[in-house]
């Protein structure tokens, strides 16, 4: 028989035991195999095996968490995300199982009983932990990892600002330059431009911007100046010859 408790009523095997009469009257008189579920924590379970004193326990509160730098993932650090068991008999079989953005098939790190290095993708993964003892008595936790994309794009080769004059018999210039690149951590989704190469720049200063845009919505704007002189001297036409009267 499955029990699910908050995290309090979980703590010890002696707390166990101590609602071990209560809830196994709850539960069998008033709702047969029914589980109990912590309304205030829906994103949360813990469970015990009360009557064999098997008893799982994890912090089921949604574990947020950042990618590392210049990584698309979290890695777990040690064994933050490990289960605490208090048994009676000897335990058979720990396990872990993870769907949504990470599943066990996706990462290549960890161990069977142990989170430790393992790497999780941006977005919700559900971590669904088990044990078994030789008695064949099971429980169970539940809880979510949640890893955001907090890092903005980089770009690079950002030209430097260019002044030029302007071209012959016109009040501006073809204005040229090598493109800068836009790199993320997990991946850039828009770059782009307020000019570009090749364009006709009016005499004056103009700001040119490039802004990077990755997945997460995380931006990053730069910009140069373009400056045109202009250097032409005016033309007089129809000049009259010299005269004499």
């Amino acid at each position: 028989m499955h029990v699910y408790l908050p995290f309090w009523a979980v703590l010890s095997r002696k707390r166990a035991v101590f609602y071990k009469s209560f809830f196994a009257f709850f539960c069998c008189t008033l709702l047969g195999s029914t589980a109990i579920s912590d309304p205030l924590r829906t994103s949360a379970r813990y469970s015990a095996i009360l009557d064999d004193e098997l008893v799982i326990i994890c912090n089921g509160e949604p574990h947020l968490r950042e990618t590392g730098q210049n990584q698309c993932v979290y890695v777990v650090d040690g064994v933050e995300f490990d289960p605490q068991i208090d048994h009676a008999h000897d335990l058979e079989q720990l396990s872990y199982t993870l769907s949504g953005a990470t599943t066990k098939e996706s990462e290549s790190n960890g161990t069977e009983t142990s989170l430790a290095g393992v790497a999780f993708n941006v977005g919700v993964t559900t971590v669904n932990w088990a044990v078994r003892d030789v008695e064949e008595n099971t429980a169970e936790c539940v809880f979510q990892v949640v890893v955001e994309d907090t890092e903005a794009p980089v770009i690079s080769g950002m030209p430097a600002n260019i002044t030029q004059a302007n071209d012959a018999g016109q009040c501006g210039a073809i204005v040229t330059w090598a493109e800068p690149t836009a790199g993320d951590n997990c991946a850039v989704v828009s770059f782009t431009s307020t000019h570009n190469p090749g364009e006709l720049f009016p005499v004056g200063e103009t700001t040119v911007s490039y802004t990077a845009v990755d997945a997460a919505g995380n931006e990053t704007t730069e910009s140069f100046t373009v400056t045109v002189n202009d250097t032409e001297p005016p033309v007089l036409s129809v000049m009259p010859a010299n005269i004499t009267q």
